[in-house]
């Protein structure tokens, strides 16, 4: 059994905006695994942008708190982003404890980009 996914909807950042908020969303570890998607890097950080949304969505009613974007990392990134694997980087609860890992997937056009994120219970 799993929560229902949140879907979440994103517009395709231009290259000079991805390049602007790169350091808030992901760090050198998430980079590289985006690049194995081979995606343009724009649209690879709308997919991490997107997902770490939908995880953050999929766990809100649950935990009751907030999260930074630094708090889950990506550590897998298939080609076009189709699945993608985050890892939480911290503690939040007894069930939601630092290295737990939560599967997301990505479907994109040109301009757009919807993601979700499944977290079994």
């Amino acid at each position: 059994m799993a929560i229902p996914p949140p879907l979440h909807l994103n517009k395709v950042l231009k290259n000079r905006r991805a390049e602007d908020l790169q350091s808030h969303i992901i760090d050198k570890e998430e980079r590289r695994a985006l690049q194995q998607s081979g995606l343009p890097f724009a649209t690879g950080l709308t997919a991490a942008f997107s997902v770490k949304e939908s995880l953050y969505k999929a766990l809100f009613p649950q935990l009751g708190q907030f999260m930074d974007f630094a708090d889950a990392g990506i550590v897998h990134c298939a080609p076009e982003a189709e699945q993608l694997v985050l890892r939480l980087n911290r503690d939040f609860s007894a069930n939601f404890r630092a290295g737990r890992e939560f599967t997301g997937g990505c479907r994109h056009s040109p301009h757009e980009l919807l993601s979700w994120v499944v977290v079994p219970l």
